[in-house]
């Protein structure tokens, strides 16, 4: 992030915000971890402050889709950014004068094409630097537009969304998981300033969330892994500690008993069995449940393998629940390969 250092030394964790302008520091500010109670909070008010500093500074703060200076300077006197008007001597004492475009193919390296007064007069000389330095700009904004599609092509970006919208511009980082939304956060470019510090920033914090452990499932997709149709999290309210299993209470003739249900959900259809209890005892259903529920998921897990089909773990052989998920998913293969 621009003028944005972090900080993570084992007495002092924050982000220094130092703006600089030709070599020299015009303002500096440290935002601490500890001062503002995390480092999400302290990078926030980071760059907030260096935001605001921009408007106080317009000399430091480029347009982030221009790739050149677009603030004039107090010496410039052709009314042109990057068009000046100067003098060279030569050894024999001649003095000439010429109009110049000056512009920067890449950082830090400057190029100058001369136009000279003695050749072309002053009128169209300075008009040829013009003309020169504007189509020059054309070319580094083509140039910065396929730097920012090489770099897009090359990173994953992977639940991250792009906003350009007319009120809100930005990234989205979020993560779905059977139409539900597991966690979220946006990076608005006016918060961080400029398209390039608030993709960073969504790719880091992506990056973070993918390093804990109940976020395997979204960590594996994104590395091309297999991974399975069924929940694989157990909810913080499951009563059974088995995922898909739960104590449910159903109406019989008028009559509430209680039952045990396993589910499972393949492409968006749920798929439900229950084991009453008061059929088979509680132990009984639960454990019914519990197997009923290792069959769906062995079923989804070799339903890709036209040579296999899998048993039921109760009755041995395939049960009508998972004959019906095997049929549905070899379905669904076959209708996206003719789609292919």
């Amino acid at each position: 992030m621009r003028h944005i250092t972090r900080m993570n030394y084992p007495r002092n964790k924050g982000y220094w915000v130092r703006i600089t302008y030709q070599g020299a520091i015009l303002i500096q500010k440290l935002f601490s971890d500890g001062i503002y109670g995390s480092a999400e909070k302290a990078l926030t008010t980071a760059l907030a402050w260096r935001n605001k500093q921009y408007k106080k500074y317009p000399q430091v703060k480029q347009r982030e889709d221009v790739p050149y200076e677009v603030v004039y300077r107090k010496n410039n006197k052709s009314g042109i950014i990057g068009v000046f008007y100067s003098h060279t001597t030569a050894r024999c004492g001649i003095t000439y004068y010429y109009w110049a475009a000056a512009w920067c193919p890449e950082p830090n390296i400057l190029k100058v094409k001369r136009f000279y007064v003695h050749v072309y007069g002053d009128d169209i000389a300075k008009q040829l630097a013009i003309e020169f330095r504007k189509e020059k700009e054309l070319e580094m904004k083509e140039e910065a537009a396929i730097k920012k599609e090489k770099f897009k092509s090359t990173v994953n970006l992977m639940y991250i969304t792009e906003m350009n919208y007319a009120r809100n511009k930005g990234y989205w980082v979020r993560f779905y998981r059977q139409r539900q939304l597991i966690r979220q956060r946006s990076f608005a470019l006016e918060l961080y300033g400029s398209w390039g510090d608030a993709l960073l920033t969504a790719i880091d914090w992506r990056d973070e969330q993918l390093q804990d452990p109940s976020m395997e499932y979204f960590k594996k997709k994104m590395a091309g892994d297999k991974v399975p149709f069924y929940s694989v999290i157990t909810p913080s309210n499951n009563t059974s500690g088995v995922v898909g299993v739960h104590l449910a209470t159903d109406v019989i003739h008028g009559k509430k008993v209680k039952t045990w249900v396993a589910t499972c959900s393949v492409n968006n259809k749920p798929f439900t069995k229950k084991f009453y209890i008061h059929t088979t005892g509680f132990e009984k259903a639960q454990r019914f449940a519990t197997l009923c529920r290792k069959s769906m998921e062995h079923s989804i897990d070799l339903a890709n393998d036209p040579h296999k089909f899998p048993n039921c773990h109760m009755i041995g052989s395939a049960c009508n629940v998972c004959t019906t998920i095997v049929r549905l998913i070899r379905s669904k293969t076959r209708s996206c390969d003719k789609e292919l």
